[in-house]
């Protein structure tokens, strides 16, 4: 694709983009040329994403507001001044993410590539009917699917390197909220330049109708949790910017839903934020089983729109407050 085909896609999406702001805000098409010029601005001053433009209403914003939020631009620079080198690369890499933190999981998993021996791959598969796939590295749920074990020979045939998983089963309380989806919690913490352990913020997050994950970007909802009572207070929201009072699969009222075991799970929470000092802001992926807590990954940029879209509440300047 040649730089004119480029150009001319990258301005059909920013303008209709400032067409979808109009309409929301309900303004004349005659200022798509502003909210084009503003949604540049706002990236380059302020880091932010198209996602992040709408999601955190930096077209409704002032330039002083637009400066208290945490956006995918600057991300980066904070992951690097709190985490370590290897800490960043151990959150990265779902493989060496699972040697780890091994002491918080509990599923049974594989690592494939060309060097595995088939001896182990049928050995997985002899324990478990279907299982989870993964790319090492990836974001958004991008990759992950649900699989026969039968077939992993094949994909390893094929010259992939992934993670196979055992299926991770939530309980009761949670599965009856989407039942096809491993429904899981974010808990964002980060540790302040004296050792403090701050809680950041708290997403329940529920896959779409049918899915298999639970992703924001994959179709699933987010749900702001109070880090207090530990009950989702909001409707929640999902990559379109839509609100669910009520899931759109199950239609389980979810405002009012309390987290199962939710004082357990901020102990939980601290022993795994302890684990590694040099990783000082995360976000922990957790999933509630029948037996317990399961620790899914980490992430060492959680997320500004998931982070921030409930409450609209910029927290940029409280992350470098602890640095």
């Amino acid at each position: 694709m040649n730089f004119f085909s480029k150009l001319r896609q990258r301005l059909g999406r920013s303008t209709n983009a400032a067409k979808a702001v109009c309409t929301i805000t309900g303004t004349s098409r005659l200022l798509v040329p502003y909210f084009i010029f503003d949604r540049w601005l706002s990236m380059k001053l302020y880091g932010s994403s198209p996602d992040s433009y709408m999601g955190l209403q930096f077209y409704n914003r002032r330039w002083w507001s637009k400066n208290k939020f945490l956006t995918d631009g600057r991300h980066s620079d904070l992951d690097a001044a709190f985490n370590s080198a290897e800490g960043i690369e151990i959150l990265l890499d779902k493989h060496r993410f699972l040697k780890t933190y091994a002491p918080f999981v509990r599923r049974d998993w594989l690592f494939i590539d060309n060097t595995t021996q088939e001896a182990a791959v049928h050995e997985f598969a002899s324990k478990h009917e279907e299982c989870i796939v993964k790319p090492i590295s990836s974001c958004h749920g991008n990759g992950v699917r649900k699989i026969k074990t039968s077939d992993i020979m094949q994909l390893k045939q094929g010259g992939e390197s992934f993670l196979a998983e055992e299926i991770i089963e939530n309980c009761d309380e949670l599965k009856s909220l989407n039942p096809t989806s491993l429904n899981t919690i974010r808990v964002v913490t980060c540790r302040d330049h004296g050792g403090e352990l701050h809680i950041m913020a708290i997403v329940m997050r529920i896959g779409g109708p049918d899915a298999v994950v639970d992703n924001y970007f994959g179709g699933g909802v987010a749900y702001h949790v109070d880090a207090d009572e530990g009950i989702v207070d909001r409707p929640g929201r999902n990559s379109r910017l839509e609100e669910f009072v009520r899931h759109p699969g199950s239609k389980a009222l979810m405002v009012g839903f309390p987290v199962p075991r939710f004082q357990e799970l901020l102990s939980w929470i601290r022993e795994v934020a302890d684990f590694r000092k040099d990783i000082r802001y995360a976000g922990w992926d957790v999933a509630i089983t029948p037996e317990g807590f399961e620790l899914v990954e980490g992430n060492n940029c959680p997320g500004p729109n998931i982070m921030q879209i409930h409450t609209q509440k910029g927290l940029y300047d409280t992350l470098l407050s602890y640095l």
